[in-house]
Order: structure tokens, then C-alpha cells, then sequence
């Protein structure tokens, strides 16, 4: 497991030199572009991640409301995959997967029109903008959980209902295990792994999902800091909000990774000690048959 980890972080690296000399190419090709040198932007740049008030803050509330939206919309489209593989044809899987379908064909801005004109102008019961409390990212996140729960909902729902058909279930069932602990248990842990396989795209989703929240809902991020520095053509803090986004993606990606090797067996055995002096012990056996 520790290899698999250490695989998982020498991939960072490169990939965020790659992006970084990719977009500091694309900011020099934009016309009105005033770098001032590599060493100069580089030097303002450091001096963008390290400044206190500056990035870092407004980094640490793109990672909270991307980590809000993220647990949020697993623990619900999960619940409605559940929820719908259980009552297969039913009204309520056929009310729940025409919703989920509804929201997440709209765009994320438009659901948070309907949801501000609803909670905010209607019942007047949420703020509509700002930070400033735990209310404030109600709507936020409820966006998000609408706007990219449908993904999670169907992966969870084919795999739960292929999870109940199969035999050791119905072994289960026939013992007299409780219906809740084979569904919550048995069957979910078997469910998991397409699901944590889609949780990567849905998980880069919700990110670029949060920059728009940001600027819709006045949340001082990395979105609306980036929206103002690409229309300054200010190359230091495009490429500083670039690499703090593609950070946060690529310690989602080794997570999603993580808990993938945490519930398939097959990638733990893969890279334990016993599999690879296995793997050794064949490739010497191959090696004396060919000679």
C-alpha cells in the first residue's frame, strides 16, 4: 500500500511543472500580455501563494466549499441510488431518477437562480450571498449536490441492483440477515468500486462547479481572484490561482485513489510484499525456461 501511495505522489510533480509552463505559454499568446521576464513573474507569483491574505485565504474557501459539495453529493446521490435500487420500477425510483436527471441537465448558474428566487425572494428563509456564517453555504452547496448528484445516483443504483440479484445476497437473505444490514453492508460494499471509479470526474466537476458558485454567490475564491486576473492579463496570479486549483484536483484525484485501493482488494494485493515476490518468482522462472 505504501508503494501505491508513493506511485500515486510522484506523479504531482511533474504534472503541475507541465501545467505551470503550459498556461504561463497560453497567458504569453493572450494579446495586451505584459509578463516582465520568467524570473520576475515567478518571483510575484511565489509571492501570491505565500501572502497571508491574499491566495491562501481565499484557497482555504474554495477547498471548504469544494469539500462541502463533495461529501454532500456522495452522501446523496448514494442515498438515492439506494433508495431507487430498492424499489426497482416503482414510482419512487421513477419520481427520484427523473429529478436527478432534470437537475443535473440544467447548468449549475441557472439552479442557483431558482434556488436563490425560491429560498431568498419567496420564503426568505436563507441569505442569498456572502460567507460570513454556516448558513451562507447552504445554497452553495445545495447547488452543487443538485447540479452533479444524478452521475453518483445512476452508478449507484446499476451497481446496487446488480449487487442484490446476485447469489451470496440471496444466500443472505435466505439465513435471515436483516434486509438493512444487507443493503447498508453487504451489498454497498460491493457497490462502491464503480462508484469511487466515477467519483474522479464528478469530483473535478464539482470543482470547476465551485468557481462559478463562488462568483455567483460573492464567496471571495480562487474564482472570482482568477476571472479578475485573467482580465488584468496579470500572468502571476492566473498561474498561481492555476496551480492552487490543480493542487486541490490532484489531492482529490490520489483520495479517490485511496479509497479505490481501499475497497477493491485486488489493488492492495497488487502491491503488497507477497504479490511482488510472487510476481518476482515468476519472472525468474520465465527467465530460466527461455534460457
Amino acid at each position: 500500500m505504501h508503494r501505491y501511495l508513493l506511485k500515486r505522489l510522484l506523479v504531482i510533480l511533474p504534472t503541475m511543472l507541465l501545467i505551470f509552463f503550459a498556461v504561463y505559454g497560453l497567458m504569453l499568446l493572450l494579446p495586451a500580455t505584459r509578463s516582465g521576464g520568467f524570473r520576475i513573474v515567478l518571483q510575484h507569483m511565489l509571492a501570491a501563494l505565500i501572502n497571508k491574505n491574499g491566495l491562501p485565504l481565499r484557497f482555504r474557501n474554495t477547498v471548504l466549499l469544494s469539500f462541502l459539495g463533495i461529501a454532500f453529493t456522495m452522501f446523496f446521490g448514494i442515498a438515492v441510488g439506494i433508495l431507487c435500487a430498492t424499489h426497482p420500477g416503482k414510482w419512487i425510483d421513477r419520481v427520484l431518477t427523473a429529478f436527478s436527471v432534470v437537475t443535473g441537465s440544467l447548468p449549475a448558474y441557472l439552479t442557483a437562480i431558482f434556488l436563490v428566487f425560491f429560498f431568498c425572494v419567496i420564503l426568505r428563509a436563507l441569505p442569498p450571498f456572502g460567507n460570513d456564517t454556516p448558513i451562507h453555504y447552504i445554497l452553495p452547496v445545495l447547488t452543487m449536490v443538485l447540479s452533479y448528484m444524478a452521475p453518483i445516483a445512476r452508478m449507484t443504483r446499476s451497481s446496487m441492483v446488480e449487487a442484490l440479484s446476485s447469489p451470496y445476497i440471496r444466500a443472505l437473505y435466505a439465513r435471515g440477515v436483516r434486509p438493512w444490514r444487507i443493503i447498508w453492508i453487504h451489498a454497498l460494499r460491493a457497490s462502491l468500486v464503480p462508484v469511487i471509479s466515477s467519483l474522479r470526474n464528478v469530483a473535478s466537476e464539482i470543482v470547476c462547479g465551485t468557481l462559478i458558485c463562488e462568483n455567483f454567490f460573492t464567496i471571495p475564491g480562487l474564482g472570482s481572484f482568477m476571472v479578475h486576473a485573467i482580465g488584468q492579463r496579470n500572468v502571476q496570479n492566473v498561474l498561481a490561482c492555476t496551480l492552487a486549483i490543480a493542487f486541490l484536483l490532484m489531492i482529490i484525484y490520489l483520495v479517490c485513489d485511496l479509497l479505490y485501493a481501499a475497497v477493491d482488494p485486488r489493488i492492495r494485493r497488487q502491491y503488497s510484499a507477497p504479490a511482488r515476490a510472487a510476481k518476482a518468482k515468476k519472472a525468474s522462472a520465465l527467465g530460466k525456461e527461455a534460457a
